[in-house]
């Protein structure tokens, strides 16, 4: 980077944006995509005004010259005032001295309304102009995202259990599980589970179980009324999963809950409960809770689901999902006592709500301080009883104390100094 400038230097083009000035750039990185932002720059070098090499935001983005950098709105704004200014006289890119056009200024003032420079990176999606208003649009997109995953975790776990339940004993459908075919199960419902959670996380949330949906609306992670959308869905989604799978495997359908082995319905309930209480809490401090495994956050989810059915699938059919029991019974037939499959796993919802709550309202995170991915150094510092900067640069590897930016340090190395969220030294 050094050694083009000083050729640049040698040619007599040095271009240096004073930090003060805003501009609108059009991004087409080196992964394709294209984006519109308007942002301060620290410094720009190029080698026609136009296309750069690369360029500094106060926003910390680094775009280096894998990416083609087009200035759609100022390039002849650029080159006519900007060039003039800074280009020696002998230069060869030196420019008529003329004053910016009206129209380029107009065209400037309208790109700056549209785009604000209050953006702290590139335009996020739902920004810009859209046909149909964004509120609309999220929740239609919250419930298609919920029907699609809801349908596709119960076709192929459902798929799955019918497999393992007519191999099981086929004298004897209603006999108790082998361990392979109760292992068969509990793969079929957490694996399944695991993989759609983790891809319409970000569609939707990968609820996929009324429970759970109460659960988030609880502590506030979904609106009341995306609940309200997304519940039904839920219920419709199972419907279709369960009647495909009665269309697609022989025989009747044999997936739908029971009680077994001599179980009460308040036995019932209460295993439904603690099972169901189970599973949302691991969905609050694995996928509400926001830290370092927050992206494993599926395998958690599906693990959970796993054991729930290890334990309970002989006794209750393991539900924790109203949505579970309510499709393949709307296929076949109801039992009477249907409605353990909804009162327990609600239950459990508000059992793990109030948990989460006492948690919260004692403030967990001072008791093993830390844990959390942006509270590393804090924890640290804590269990070794250090105070001060230096007893913090003390207790820190060198290699990241050489990285700190020193106190004095100006705006620009300070943003130089992080990229992409990674520590990179501070140049001398």
């Amino acid at each position: 980077m050094r050694s083009c400038k000083k050729d640049r230097e040698r040619e007599g083009l040095d271009l240096q944006l004073s930090r003060d000035t805003t501009v609108g750039v059009r991004l087409r990185t080196h992964r394709g995509r294209s984006r519109v932002t308007a942002h301060t720059l620290d410094g720009v070098s190029g080698t026609n005004g136009f296309l750069a090499d690369s360029l500094f935001f106060s926003s910390r983005y680094i775009i280096t010259s894998r990416g083609a950098i087009m200035i759609t709105f100022l390039d002849k704004l650029i080159k006519q005032h900007f060039l003039t200014h800074h280009s020696p006289p002998n230069s060869l890119y030196t420019v008529q001295q003329t004053p910016p056009s009206s129209a380029a200024m107009a065209r400037l003032a309208s790109f700056q309304s549209n785009y604000s420079t209050e953006h702290d990176g590139p335009v996020q999606p739902g920004e810009q102009g859209h046909v149909i208003p964004s509120t609309t649009r999220n929740s239609v997109v919250v419930v298609l995202g919920e029907f699609c995953g809801t349908f596709m975790f119960l076709l192929l776990s459902f798929i799955g259990a019918q497999t393992a339940l007519v191999t099981n004993n086929p004298s004897d459908p209603s006999a108790p599980l082998e361990p392979f075919s109760l292992m068969y199960i509990a793969a079929s419902f957490g694996t399944a589970l695991a993989v759609n959670v983790w891809i319409f996380y970000r569609v939707s949330g990968g609820m996929f179980n009324p429970a759970v949906t109460l659960g988030l609306m609880l502590v506030g992670a979904v609106k009341p009324l995306n609940g309200l959308l997304i519940i039904p869905t839920q219920l419709v989604a199972a419907i279709a999963a369960a009647a495909v799978t009665d269309g697609l495997t022989p025989g009747p359908l044999l997936v739908a809950n029971a009680l077994g082995n001599g179980t009460s319905k308040a036995q019932g309930v209460f295993m439904e409960m603690f099972l169901t209480a189970q599973l949302v809490l691991t969905v609050y401090f694995l996928a509400v809770e926001k830290h370092r495994s927050t992206y494993l956050a599926p395998i958690g989810i599906g693990i959970s689901v796993f054991i729930s059915h290890i334990c309970a699938t002989n006794w209750t059919g393991t539900s924790i999902n109203p949505a579970r029991s309510f499709g393949p019974a709307v296929v076949t037939k109801f039992v009477g006592y249907h409605w353990i499959y909804w009162v327990g796993p609600f239950m459990g919802a508000l059992l793990a709500f109030v948990c989460y709550k006492t948690f919260k309202w004692l403030e967990y995170q001072t008791a093993n301080p830390g844990q959390d991915d942006d509270d590393l150094e804090k924890g640290r510092h804590h269990r070794l009883g250090l105070h001060g900067h230096h007893h913090e640069k003390a207790a820190m590897p060198q290699s990241q104390v050489d990285t700190i930016p020193p106190k004095d340090a100006s705006p620009h190395q300070r943003n130089d100094s992080m990229i992409d969220g990674q520590m990179s030294p501070v140049a001398p």
